[in-house]
């Protein structure tokens, strides 16, 4: 193409997509000028995640958590009609940020994803949304304070809670997630062992947006 050639209007469209992406992105913290020059250098990448971003919707809800109460005092007083996997926890050291937290309020982030994702791409887009996984403490403290929503749809943490063994025969056990939801009879139901790498588009991921 010549110098004085006009640019193909997909080029002029692209260079716009582009433009304003990166003020958006720019806008972010956390958001490295090498990421920022990645996006700029592979365009067709940032509008695929960009595309999916859009699909995704988060509800705020502000809880206090005291994360000094023990885990299975939280499970006693979460008034769960069914606890499946229990024994997941007996396999792993169970994350705890420590007593020093004391109590404060928490803002969680109930996200939806409203399509089918795996786990690590979960991952992955929690940290472009500068949020964390919950530790069980949290999710647990969140069921005991809003049991209604586990009614509406499942809430999953991707922060392993414990392991249980893998489906496949002789393998090694496999992180499990702790997922809030309801059984066929509309009761609450707590599970410590859910070993799924994927999620529906009927879940949503429970984190909370990372400190400043």
């Amino acid at each position: 193409m010549s110098n004085g050639s006009p640019r193909p209007v997909e080029y002029e469209r692209e260079k716009r997509l582009i433009t304003f992406h990166g003020r958006v992105l720019t806008n972010l913290p956390g958001i490295s000028p090498e990421l920022l020059r990645y996006w700029n250098d592979n365009p067709a990448e940032l509008k695929e995640v960009l595309a999916k971003l859009q699909l995704t919707t988060v509800d705020t809800v502000d809880v206090t958590v005291d994360y000094r109460v023990p885990i299975n005092d939280l499970i006693e007083v979460g008034g769960f009609d069914h606890v499946y996997n229990r024994e997941a926890m007996s396999h792993v050291r169970v994350m705890n940020p420590g007593a020093r937290l004391g109590e404060r309020s928490v803002r969680f982030q109930l996200i939806h994803f409203n399509r089918p994702i795996e786990r690590v791409s979960v991952a992955t887009e929690l940290e472009l949304l500068q949020m964390r996984p919950t530790y069980l403490r949290e999710i647990l403290t969140f069921g005991i304070v809003e049991p209604q929503r586990q009614l509406e749809y499942p809430i999953a943490s991707i922060h392993a809670c414990g392991k249980v063994p893998a489906q496949l025969a002789g393998a090694e056990r496999v992180s499990s997630y702790p997922v809030l939801g309801r059984c066929a009879t509309g009761e609450r139901t707590l599970n410590l062992g859910h070993p799924e790498e994927f999620f529906t588009t009927s879940e949503r991921i429970l984190a909370v947006k990372k400190a400043a």
